[in-house]
């Protein structure tokens, strides 16, 4: 799956954000509240890494980490932020 970020004026893309992670079945992707990072959650890979939430720097389209943790079972469909912005 991919992940590009997009010129709005051109209509060409800018980056590929989930050029680190090919292969890989991303099914969510959401802005950080301060819109420094993007997160790009897992889908239903049978592969034990399933429902992992990868971060991303938009700037330079390079993962800058994995959120620890297991993943959810069945992988991400979506993700939202807390209404405080601390919480996924």
């Amino acid at each position: 799956a991919g992940v590009r970020l997009w010129d709005v004026a051109s209509g060409k893309p800018v980056r590929d954000l989930s050029a680190g992670l090919k292969g890989q079945h991303l099914s969510a992707a959401l802005w950080t509240p301060d819109g420094r990072k993007v997160l790009l959650g897992r889908g239903g890979e049978a592969d034990g890494t399933n429902g992992l939430v990868h971060v991303v720097d938009p700037a330079s389209g390079k993962l800058a980490g994995t959120l620890p943790g297991p993943g959810h079972l069945n992988g991400l469909t979506d993700m939202a932020w807390h209404p405080d912005g601390k919480h996924l």
